[in-house]
C-alpha cells in the first residue's frame, strides 16, 4: 500500500524516509506530537529531511487513508497545526509496527470509531489536565484505559474527567477498558467505566 498509493502517486524519492516516518508515527501514537520532533527523530536515525518533506509526508498518508490527526481543543486555531496527535484507519496495520501493542490499540480502535462518528468536531484535551477524546459539540469526554486495577492509574483516569468538568460542559464521560465495567461517582460528576466490546457494540 505504501509503495502503490502514496510512494509512486507522489513521486516520493525517499521512501526510506517515508517508511521510517510511519514506524515514528506507530511509535508515536496517543502523544501529542510536532513535526519538528519529528524532523529530530528521523534526522537522529539518519535521514536528512526538512520539515516542509515531512509536512508533505503527512499529508501524503493522509489522502491514502493510513493516518488521521487530532487538535488539541485548547490551542487556538493558528497552534492547531503545531502539535497534532496522529491515529492510523486501521489496527491490523498499526499492530505490524508495535511491541506490546495492547494499550495502543485500546486507544487507536476508540479514535477510529469516535473518528468516524465525529469527524473535525473530535479533538483531544491538554492544559493542565491530559483527557484523551472530547466532543465539545456533543459535551463528551473519553478517557481509555487499559485497566484501571492498579489505583494510580484508576485515580488518573478518574481526576482527569474530573477536573475537566470543572471547566468544560460534559454531560458524558467515560472511560473505556479492555473487560472492566462500573459506574464511579466522584466529586458531582458520574463517569461510566464500560468495556470496549460493548462500546463499541452501542
Amino acid at each position: 500500500m505504501l509503495y502503490s498509493d502514496i510512494v509512486i502517486r507522489n513521486n516520493v524519492r525517499n521512501e526510506q524516509s517515508l517508511r521510517l516516518l510511519v514506524r515514528k508515527l506507530a511509535d508515536s501514537v496517543l502523544q501529542p506530537t510536532a513535526i519538528k520532533r519529528l524532523q529530530n527523530i528521523l534526522q537522529g536515525d539518519g535521514s536528512k529531511v526538512t520539515r516542509e518533506t515531512i509536512s508533505s509526508y503527512l499529508g501524503y498518508l493522509h489522502d491514502a487513508y493510513l493516518i488521521f490527526s487530532l487538535y488539541n481543543f485548547n490551542d487556538s486555531i493558528p497552534q492547531r497545526e503545531g502539535t497534532k496527535i496522529y491515529y492510523f484507519y486501521d489496527n491490523g496495520i498499526l499492530n505490524l509496527f508495535l511491541f506490546q501493542p495492547e494499550t495502543k490499540l485500546l486507544e487507536n480502535i476508540v479514535a477510529i470509531h469516535l473518528y468516524k462518528q465525529y469527524g473535525k468536531a473530535l479533538f483531544y484535551y491538554n492544559k493542565n489536565v491530559e483527557v484523551d477524546f472530547v466532543v465539545p459539540d456533543a459535551r463528551l469526554a473519553i478517557q481509555v484505559s487499559y485497566s484501571l486495577r492498579d489505583e494510580q492509574t484508576r485515580n488518573r483516569e478518574v481526576n482527569a474527567l474530573v477536573s475537566l468538568s470543572r471547566f468544560m460542559n460534559i454531560s458524558t464521560a467515560l472511560i473505556i477498558s479492555k473487560d472492566q465495567e462500573e459506574t464511579i461517582e466522584q466529586d458531582g460528576i458520574s463517569i461510566k467505566v464500560i468495556p470496549v466490546w460493548k462500546w463499541l457494540a452501542d
